[in-house]
């Protein structure tokens, strides 16, 4: 009894301090063991025992606190499910609640995707954010998904669909589908057929050289009910984009049908080569009337940028009858050749004429040079647009010019080239229609600014072509510098000579410069005879006198008596005669203005009418 009193005692103070230490009188934790041999070389074992277990044990225990700590000798038995999940290789585990856990060795490989064989737990996602993942390998099979579903031929650079050893670059074991493919319609971005061998290879043909494309028309009563036009004049007949420029009939005859001549003109662009456009004609019926119409193709040509299509219809149920319905004309174009087919007309949602940007000036009696208006517009379709020539209005005079082309997807301008010579100050207004919109432009034409310069240099005029006395002038002006031009205009001018009679020198009315500049007069008529003829201009405030020579008119020496052309004008003839020794010259003019023809060997030529 007392010794048994004496070991109480003895552990009582361990247990007040709830430490424990082995080979220590002062445990530093709730159980610390210290070497017996902490150094040395003593053969003596130090160290820690826990339970040794095999997998199967381990697997068995049931209310295991957690922290609890074994050591699995032998995996060979029990499996790796349930608490065992992780429990792979001979080892310490401890237990975190549910599962054995491995403690990590970086002597001994931990269990991953590299280097063990696995079953996924859960749904797992991976984030890349912007790292990427590559796989690398080099064997025929080097990555797959659920067996041939998906397969990578590292080794061949190949991919494999139901198949793990493909052929092609991409080989697909079973049916294909491709969802929303691109409509392939532009014959000339999907020039070629996809076809397949019998194993299944893919490849390509080219597409045929013949296409077609089909429209039905509108064949319009004949003239006895609706009378002829031209130049689109009645548009009750347009359809499909076809307006009907023309129709002209021809009344039926005793042993000849009623028929029409019909000239459509599609309201795109021109077709690319009529020539190798060959259309097949149909006339379809009206189902109130039963007639029965024969048409005939005469041409398809592109007339001021359009293509137009010309048809001969005759009736061909009563050879004595005309027609007084509206029929159908089915037309079925083969295409042959690679031709695309003509862009659709382009549509526009709305056209700005009030917004547009007004480029140069224009001025009353002045030719318009560098002038043009900007206007924009919206909800472009990318179609197409033919090119336009508008004449104003208001003041006359003028054209707005656009060149054809196509409208942009959206917003957009087009820019009209004005040009002509405005009749007088005022407004004038161009009405645009295009692209199914309509709008008027207007622009101010400024009063003329009275020309004016501050010198004339006739003097110094620069004269180019000769003038011979009774010789029509040609090719001959003067070029006369100013200084001093205020920008104004000046008017057409022509003044006569004096001196020598016959001539006129003419101006054409236009502006002057700013600043320095030059006037070109072109002389023209039949001097009347040699000397100097003077032309006084009097322009934009300043006087001044041109003179220009006119020398005498060479003729042919007489060697024998008879009547002669004169070379220098075809107006005139001349006589040669004889007396003694020496010959005298006789000239003529033909009356009222005509010409001498002469006769061989110096006959007697005759006056005849140019």
């Amino acid at each position: 009894m007392k010794k048994n009193v004496l070991l109480l005692l003895a552990l009582f103070p361990l247990f007040a301090a709830a430490q424990v230490g082995v080979n220590t009188a002062d445990p530093a934790a709730t159980l610390d063991v210290v070497a017996k041999n902490a150094t040395g070389t003593t053969t003596n074992v130090d160290g820690l025992t826990v339970p040794k277990v095999d997998r199967e044990r381990a697997q068995s225990m049931a209310g295991t606190p957690v922290s609890t700590l074994i050591y699995v000798d032998n995996v060979s038995t029990g499996s790796t499910i349930g608490s065992t999940v992780n429990v792979d290789k001979v080892g310490f585990y401890y237990f975190d609640g549910s599962v054995w856990v491995k403690f990590s060795n970086t002597s001994i490989d931990s269990a991953n995707i590299y280097n063990t064989n696995g079953i996924l737990t859960g749904n797992r996602i991976v984030s890349q954010e912007g790292n990427t993942l590559a796989f690398t390998g080099s064997a025929e099979n080097a990555f797959s998904v659920d067996g041939n579903t998906f397969s990578v031929d590292a080794a061949n650079n190949r991919i494999g669909i139901g198949i793990i050893n493909p052929t092609e670059k991409l080989d697909i074991l079973g049916n294909t589908r491709i969802r929303e493919l691109q409509n392939g319609q532009n014959f000339d971005d999907f020039s070629r057929l996809v076809v397949a061998k019998t194993d299944g290879t893919l490849g390509y043909a080219q597409n045929s050289n013949v296409s077609f494309q089909s429209f039905q028309l509108r064949i319009p009563p004949h003239n006895s009910t609706v009378v002829d036009f031209t130049n689109h004049a009645n548009t009750a007949y347009d359809a499909d984009n076809w307006w009907v420029i023309s129709k002209s009939s021809v009344a039926p005859g005793t042993n000849t049908p009623a028929r029409m001549t019909i000239v459509y003109e599609y309201q795109g662009g021109a077709f690319p080569d009529p020539a190798q456009i060959f259309p097949q004609l149909t006339a379809g019926n009206n189902s109130s009337y039963p007639d029965v119409f024969a048409p005939a193709f005469i041409n398809l040509a592109t007339v001021g940028g359009k293509t137009r299509l010309t048809v001969s219809v005759a009736r061909a149920d009563h050879s004595g009858l005309q027609w007084g319905g509206t029929f159908l004309l089915n037309v079925l174009l083969g295409v042959k050749g690679a031709i695309s087919a003509p862009p659709a007309p382009g549509t526009i949602s709305a056209l700005n004429c009030a917004g547009a940007t007004h480029n140069g000036t224009l001025t009353a009696n002045s030719s318009a040079s560098g002038v043009s208006s900007v206007i924009s517009y919206t909800g472009g379709n990318g179609g197409f647009y033919n090119s336009q020539s508008i004449s104003s209005t208001g003041v006359t005079g003028l054209t707005a010019t656009l060149s054809g082309g196509n409208f942009a997807t959206g917003s957009g301008n087009l820019t009209y080239t004005i040009t002509g010579t405005p009749s007088a100050a005022g407004t004038a207004s161009f009405a645009i229609t295009i692209g199914g919109r309509s709008c008027t432009i207007t622009r101010t034409v400024g009063a003329p600014v009275a020309g004016a310069i501050a010198s004339l240099n006739c003097a110094g005029a620069t004269h180019n072509g000769t003038l011979s006395a009774g010789v029509a002038a040609s090719g001959v002006n003067s070029v006369i510098s100013y200084t001093g031009g205020n920008g104004g205009t000046h008017a057409a001018q022509s003044v006569t000579s004096t001196g020598v009679t016959g001539l006129t020198a003419t101006v054409s009315a236009g502006s002057f410069a700013n600043g320095n500049g030059t006037l070109t007069y072109t002389i023209t008529g039949t001097p009347s005879g040699s000397g100097t003829a003077s032309f006084a201009i009097n322009i934009g405030g300043k006087t001044c006198t041109i003179t220009r020579t006119v020398t005498a008119s060479v003729l042919p020496a007489c060697t024998a008596e008879g009547y002669y052309a004169n070379p220098n004008d075809p107006h005139q003839y001349y006589r040669c005669v004889q007396q003694s020794t020496q010959f005298i010259r006789y000239q003529y003019t033909c009356p009222n203005g005509n010409i001498y023809v002469a006769a061989p060997n110096g006959a007697q030529g005759k006056c005849v009418a140019p």
